[in-house]
């Protein structure tokens, strides 16, 4: 009687003076502790070889069910009638249980082979479990992979571009993946402070006044569903046009698809204007503001040099019904959701509501959503020297003279200062996004 049996890697010794049930050593190809097994469990431990796909040859399972019935018969696993050979996993198996159920590999359910797929060892409930649709061709298959959130077939897949940065996959018109498109192509969300994200308080030069201005400037990208393509084109040509050390980019709730905003670090007149001329000089294009009638442009200045007495005056002038045609002829709007217009004293110098004519709500800048975003060059440098000719203007000129002649005699006195703003006041040019 053999007592040694050895085949595709397993060795397996049979024990002496086994006077009750024969008992077996399985030394390889991995040893166990417990010495002295029964039949059942050597079985089961060959069969939990299966999570690593080796179930063994049909002829490795003949030659051992010989060597296990060499003394005597061994069970059916089903019926506990005499087993004629050992089935799929090392079952053991008789006449009435040639077709014997197979095992799932997910949930270890025993199940018939009509209801089987061996090709992977799963029972019909887990494969359909597995089982997708391919989000692009339709396909069903279980070997998807999931990009962005949707699941594709293994072709699909094969077929789809890659990110240009790192090679992950992506899909069809984006050129980077979520990832990468944070670090090569950053657009931040809206919460994000330019200070903040930029580790600086303000660019370039110091004023002697101590005054910086900081703009928000909302556009869109048309023809594009704000996810990559064009989107990601345009905001990298717009970081590189203005520099990538003096603004930052964000998304915008109340814009549409595309939508974006440019915000820069705080800054003097003199630089802001040298920097958005290198914006118009490379602007993209596809790029509208004015025409979708979304957009707007925020300016915020410096709160603390002004004091409470120019900041009470700014309020006042842009509040005034008296100054609303010459506002809405600068600003291209007047009195909306966005910018409303309240009455005013000089002793109003806090607010309440962020979306009124002159933001007041911060206590680090004062912030004038009266402007209708452009990206008409003129009308938009006009705007910005609008904000620092309000600003120092409101800084000299007594309470009783905050309105439009004086303060159009102020931009004609200062036309130098303000090219721009005095071209545009004269000739009365629209803001077209041109």
């Amino acid at each position: 009687m053999p007592d040694r049996f050895e085949m595709d890697g397993f060795v397996i010794e049979r024990c002496e003076d086994n006077d009750e049930q024969e008992l077996y050593n399985l030394t390889s190809p991995t040893p166990i502790a417990a010495l002295a097994i029964d039949h059942s469990f050597l079985l089961a431990r060959m069969a939990g070889r299966r999570r690593c796909g080796t179930h063994g040859s049909s002829a490795l399972r003949q030659q051992l069910f010989l060597f296990l019935t060499v003394n005597g018969p061994i069970s059916c696993y089903f019926c506990q009638q005499n087993a004629i050979g050992l089935h799929r996993y090392f079952v053991p198996y008789c006449d009435d249980h040639t077709d014997a159920p197979l095992m799932c590999g997910d949930c270890g359910s025993w199940t018939m082979p009509d209801d089987f797929d061996s090709d992977h060892d799963l029972c019909q409930n887990c494969m359909d479990s597995r089982t997708i649709e391919c989000e692009n061709c339709g396909t069903e298959t279980t070997e998807y992979e999931n990009i962005g959130g949707e699941s594709f077939c293994s072709e699909c897949v094969e077929n789809m571009t890659r990110c240009q940065n790192c090679g992950r996959r992506v899909g069809d018109g984006q050129d980077y993946c979520a990832h990468c498109r944070r670090e090569v192509i950053p657009v931040h969300e809206a919460h994000a402070r330019v200070v903040d994200v930029l580790h600086s308080q303000r660019y370039g030069e110091e004023a002697k006044d101590k005054i910086y201005f900081g703009i928000e400037l909302e556009l869109e990208v048309s023809g594009c569903d704000g996810g990559d393509g064009d989107f990601s084109e345009s905001c990298g040509e717009i970081l590189n046009a203005m520099g990538r050390d003096f603004i930052i980019l964000k998304y915008d709730g109340s814009l549409g698809p595309g939508g974006v905003e440019i915000n820069t670090l705080p800054c003097t007149l003199k630089v802001q204007k040298e920097k958005w001329e290198d914006f118009f000089k490379n602007k993209p294009s596809g790029l509208t503001s004015w025409k979708n009638n979304r957009c707007g442009i925020h300016i915020h200045v410096t709160r603390q040099p002004l004091g409470m007495l120019t900041i009470g005056k700014m309020t006042v002038f842009l509040n005034d019904p008296k100054n609303k045609e010459f506002i809405k002829q600068i600003a291209g709007r007047y009195d909306n959701g966005y910018c409303k217009v309240k009455e005013k004293k000089i002793t109003d110098t806090n607010g309440e509501d962020r979306y009124e004519m002159l933001n007041l709500t911060s206590s680090r800048t004062v912030e004038m959503r009266i402007f209708k975003g452009t990206l008409n060059r003129v009308h938009f440098l006009a705007d910005v020297e609008f904000a620092h000719a309000l600003v120092h203007f409101c800084r000299t000129t007594s309470i009783r003279n905050l309105d439009t002649a004086k303060f159009i005699q102020y931009i004609r006195q200062n036309r130098k200062d303000y090219p721009n703003l005095y071209t545009f006041s004269c000739k009365e040019e629209k803001g077209e996004d041109v």
